[in-house]
């Protein structure tokens, strides 16, 4: 049988090859359905939809030294990089330390007050895109 079954009682499917589009609508006694792709080709998508790849691009390449650390922690952002902040997370997501980035690539992070443990290091860029790293404070 064909794919798209149009032996279906009081169904009305078409089907475009060319335009790789589907729709279809069937009414019985109770309830009628339409659906398929509104006459728009299979996989495209709507008007105004905007796809953005920002949030696409691989992980920062960023440095956390030493790890496992004791008291302080260096991160060492790579040039050309546009990290606007730094933030410390425990492990279950609290966010324990945020920290502004200035032109340095290496900035130091104070962690003697913290209990020994899981953390998370993040570095946030100015278009939101987020970097991780796992780091143990002993």
């Amino acid at each position: 049988t064909d794919f798209f079954n149009d032996n279906i009682p009081n169904s009305q499917p078409s089907f475009d090859p060319d335009l790789l589009t589907y729709d279809f609508s069937y009414s019985s006694s109770f309830a009628s359905y339409t659906g398929g792709t509104s006459g728009q080709p299979i996989g495209v998508l709507p008007p105004g939809f905007e796809v953005s790849t920002n949030n696409v691009r691989g992980k920062l390449d960023f440095e956390v030294y030493p790890n496992p650390t004791v008291d302080m922690v260096n991160v060492r952002i790579p040039e050309n990089s546009d990290v606007r902040t730094i933030k410390v997370y425990s492990i279950v997501g609290a966010e324990i330390l945020m920290q502004g980035v200035n032109t340095e690539s290496v900035h130091q992070i104070d962690l003697s007050t913290l209990t020994p443990g899981v953390y998370l290091i993040s570095l946030i860029e100015s278009n939101g895109r987020i970097s991780s790293s796992k780091l143990i404070k002993q």
